[in-house]
């Protein structure tokens, strides 16, 4: 494939020539009105070769770059003791043979990065989460087996079993020096065969409590500085409120087995899955609501441009709902993609920000696919405006105003816009885009103006007097 990229500096290339505020075409911001601190941006160590790269330092994906440049503050990372699937050639990571043992050698590649990550920020977070191997996610030890004891473990997890292996995890981590700040007990329920239903997770939780006292009472009379006492995420399932799993935990009254509310949300499913989201949202009430396995697609026949529509707008349900906290499944930094580039750009204007209002001439705050798509974030006296427009329409004398104060200094602007959509059918090789940077028209002291292209992702800064 042929990629035609001009990156850098492309000064005034998209500013409109046409100056005053009385367009048609804008969108309002109101700085005082805010809401929700994102406080939660973690890189994911699960991801496809991320525990490698920043174990072995490349270049891009390096300890340094990441939770200093980029500044993530915490991990997500891997609880193994996987089986060989049955039915593809992924072999398992069995490092929990048994009750109390842990096979260290599937850990060397986490433990490295995370003393990495450790040694450029000693006060990031770090959740460990279940990984998955498909219906061979967990140990044949952890599960219960049928009762005419032929050994096929399809009764899911025994709650008591399954808290030994993570009390074990969190002991062989904390003898690294590696701490467990965030746990989580299941992974996208959905494909695995640990059955961990509301029932189920409640009994896990009050054997994991018991098991981790009992363990630091041991620590304790030997001397030992204690575990640390994780805060407890769930459900974390494929969608949110699969089988009414909210609904149920909170009619056994088990709220009080999760500390933070986690789920994924996957971008495709957008239009079925918000109210679903919403409901479990307000079931979860003041807890801490964090959207923990953020995707943007890479389908090989799908258009790279059109797949952020959905990546992005999945970002903004989430954050327009009040969750504060987001991980990347396969966060990508690369200066030469459109997708490495745009994801890196949003995810380091995260932490730290609130959302404030926006309204615009297409509607206000609602993502459609196919419209102008507005919003904007807020810390200390910076404010980060976004415009995604991935329809076919330009607006050339786009104006960007404060509903009240005023702007100090020029804003800028970074823009990446669709020039050859044929092309763009196989986002893994890259698409056909151009990426222009600039300084919008200056038109008041609170209103600025530039030029939003079809099929385009703008993202303008700009600072309050």
């Amino acid at each position: 494939m042929i990629r035609i990229l001009f990156a850098g500096l492309v000064t005034g290339l998209l500013v409109s020539a046409a100056y005053g505020n009385g367009s048609d075409k804008y969108a309002t911001i109101y700085p005082d009105e805010q809401g929700q601190v994102i406080d939660t941006v973690f890189f994911d160590l699960k991801s496809p070769y991320a525990a490698k790269q920043v174990a072995e330092g490349d270049p891009l994906y390096n300890a340094h770059t990441l939770f200093a440049d980029d500044g993530f503050n915490g991990i997500r990372t891997s609880i193994y003791g996987t089986r060989d699937h049955p039915r593809k050639p992924r072999p398992g990571k069995p490092a929990h043979p048994a009750p109390g043992e842990v096979d260290g050698k599937y850990y060397e590649q986490e433990v490295t990065a995370l003393k990495n990550a450790l040694a450029v920020n000693p006060d990031l977070k770090i959740f460990a989460s279940k990984k998955l191997n498909g219906p061979a996610s967990f140990p044949l030890w952890t599960l219960k087996t049928d009762s005419d004891g032929d050994g096929v473990a399809d009764r899911g997890v025994d709650p008591r079993k399954y808290a030994i292996l993570l009390v074990d995890y969190i002991e062989y981590m904390f003898g690294h020096g590696i701490p467990t700040h965030f746990l989580g007990l299941d992974n996208e329920y959905f494909f695995n065969e640990g059955r961990i239903n509301p029932k189920v997770h409640v009994r896990i939780v009050k054997a994991f409590r018991e098991e981790l006292k009992r363990r630091n009472k041991v620590r304790s009379k030997g001397g030992e500085e204690s575990l640390p006492v994780p805060l407890l995420i769930g459900p974390e399932d494929y969608y949110p409120n699969s089988n009414g799993w909210m609904d149920k935990l909170m009619e056994r009254k088990g709220g009080h087995s999760m500390d933070i509310y986690g789920t994924h949300y996957y971008p495709e499913d957008r239009d079925s899955h918000l109210k679903l989201l919403e409901h479990d949202l307000a079931l979860a009430g003041e807890r801490p609501k964090w959207h923990t396995e953020l995707h943007w697609n890479t389908r090989p026949n799908a258009d790279d441009f059109d797949e952020s529509e959905d990546a992005i707008g999945s970002l903004w349900d989430c954050i327009d709902l009040g969750m504060t906290g987001f991980i990347w499944w396969h966060y990508q930094r690369e200066f030469d993609s459109f997708r490495g580039d745009v994801m890196r750009e949003i995810t380091t204007h995260l932490l730290g920000y609130s959302p404030v209002k926006v309204t615009d001439f297409d509607g206000e705050e609602i993502l459609t696919n196919g419209k102008l798509h507005t919003r904007a974030l807020r810390k200390g006296n910076t404010i980060r405006f976004y415009a995604l427009n991935m329809s076919e329409l330009e607006h050339d004398a786009f104006t960007i105003s404060l509903a009240n104060g005023s702007l100090r200094g020029d804003a800028y602007f970074d823009q990446w816009v669709d020039i050859d959509p044929a092309l763009n059918n196989k986002p893994l090789e890259g698409t056909s885009y151009v990426k222009a940077s600039g300084i919008p028209a200056r038109i008041s002291s609170s209103d600025i103006e530039l030029k939003i292209p079809a099929r385009s992702v703008t993202m303008v800064t700009l600072v309050l007097d």
